[in-house]
């Protein structure tokens, strides 16, 4: 009986092989859908097997149809063996241009808290674009900060949709918010730490994004 670390050479031989049939560069994990770099991850046994539906209509045999696997997953799958059978197309390229664009897009929990979050913030700057803190600042902040609030809003319904547009544009905005407030004095670490966050994970998936 092999050893893990022969079981895991073994899985990441296979996955060299499959990375010679592909021009890729870098692809997504079968099992957590984290982006892997050419000439890494693990060629394994599927998860998926037999014959199954399609939302857009037939059926798709993946029988045979390796999962090609991050190291997490597969350090974290003591069942995970290597794929012995022909080198076939992992799960993406089986499901066609179509649905592995689909595939692609798919939203990752970390975007969805942060387009959760942002709708809330959305709903409660409202009231304070009206309000007289704003209006102290300035007569141009309340302006300004409705069009942020609304650029911010398009953002994050970009982000959900996956969308790289809105990965660029919320990095942008950003940066123009903090050259604002920095002039005006009104700069804390506050007015950075959440978009920092949101904006590292939203560019950390924008290669999955389209």
């Amino acid at each position: 009986m092999a050893s893990r670390e022969q079981t895991k050479r073994r899985a990441r031989e296979r996955a060299l092989e499959f990375w010679r049939t592909t021009s890729q560069n870098e692809w997504l994990c079968n099992r957590c859908n984290d982006s892997i770099p050419r000439d890494e991850g693990y060629l394994c046994s599927p998860q998926i097997t037999g014959v199954h539906s399609l939302d857009t209509g037939g059926s798709l045999d993946l029988s045979g149809c390796p999962d090609l696997i991050c190291d997490a997953c597969f350090e974290s799958d003591a069942e995970a063996s290597p794929f012995e059978g022909a080198i076939r197309p992992p799960l993406q390229d089986a499901l066609g241009q179509h649905d592995a664009g689909a595939l692609k897009s798919k939203r990752p929990t970390s975007i969805t808290v942060i387009c959760v979050l942002g709708f809330i913030g959305a709903a409660f700057s409202i009231p304070l674009i009206f309000s007289d803190v704003a209006r102290q600042l300035g007569s141009w902040y309340p302006p300004f900060l409705g069009l942020m609030s609304a650029l911010g809003l398009a953002c994050m319904i970009g982000l959900w949709k996956m969308k790289k547009w809105a990965a660029y544009t919320y990095t942008g905005m950003v940066a123009l918010n903090q050259i604002v407030l920095l002039a005006t004095g009104l700069w804390n670490i506050f007015a950075i730490l959440l978009p920092a966050i949101v904006i590292f994970f939203a560019l950390r998936n924008v290669s999955r994004m389209t």
